[in-house]
């Protein structure tokens, strides 16, 4: 572990323990597992005590979020296609099992859709989950080398940093600099505007309608 940059302070100590944990490759599994029954379970409990509809989807959105960041703990990467399926199988277990739990909930037609609908978001949530979640792990890994060869790199960042909170004038900067504040700042609006509109597609799927029909509501 001596060869970590981060030895010190908070961020040490999780470094440290991202470092012990690294052999153990795999474990992130049993919270993917956990998170199938946990949304199965809060499906099932508001369709029995007729909660609020918004407390299943909640429950969604949450367990893919921590499977997708485990997963990204456990494998580091960042990847693109195994965060994609992980998520895809996740939606469909959950869908699947939730039929089988819920049989008359709908019509064959309607669970077709919830199915589909349950993969898709599910596959954004936790493939975006597991990006920055490998991204930090990879980050709390940095060894001293690495550190020592991404000098010029964050300084740049840093520049970039101190323009966008007006520390630094933009003008007079080099075109590298301009072309990262600019991809920085469509970066953060793409990905708000894709978690607005997950959300609120979410709220107004097919499963939404159904457990709202159960309830009368």
């Amino acid at each position: 572990m001596s060869d970590l940059h981060f030895k010190e302070g908070l961020v040490g100590k999780l470094a440290r323990w991202m470092k012990s944990i690294e052999p153990k490759r795999g474990w992130s599994d049993n919270f993917q597992i956990a998170a199938i029954i946990a949304i199965v379970g809060a499906f099932c409990t508001v369709c029995r005590a007729q909660w609020s509809v918004e407390v299943p989807i909640a429950a969604f959105l949450f367990w893919s979020t921590l499977a997708g960041a485990t997963y990204g703990l456990d494998r580091g990467g960042p990847e693109i296609v195994g965060p994609m399926v992980r998520g895809l199988a996740v939606g469909g277990a959950t869908a699947a099992l939730l039929h089988t739990m819920l049989p008359d909930l709908a019509g064959p037609q309607q669970w077709a859709a919830m199915a589909g609908t349950m993969m898709i978001i599910s596959m954004y949530v936790f493939f975006f989950a597991s990006f920055f979640a490998s991204i930090t792990r990879e980050f709390l890994l940095v060894t001293e080398a690495q550190w020592a060869v991404g000098v010029r790199r964050r300084a740049k960042m840093r520049t970039v940093w101190r323009i966008h909170a007006g520390a630094e004038k933009l003008e007079g900067q080099p075109d590298g600099i301009i072309a990262l504040l600019y991809a920085a700042k469509m970066a953060v609006f793409v990905l708000s505007f894709v978690a607005v509109l997950v959300i609120a597609h979410f709220l107004h799927v097919p499963i939404a309608q159904a457990i709202r029909a159960r309830l009368g509501l």
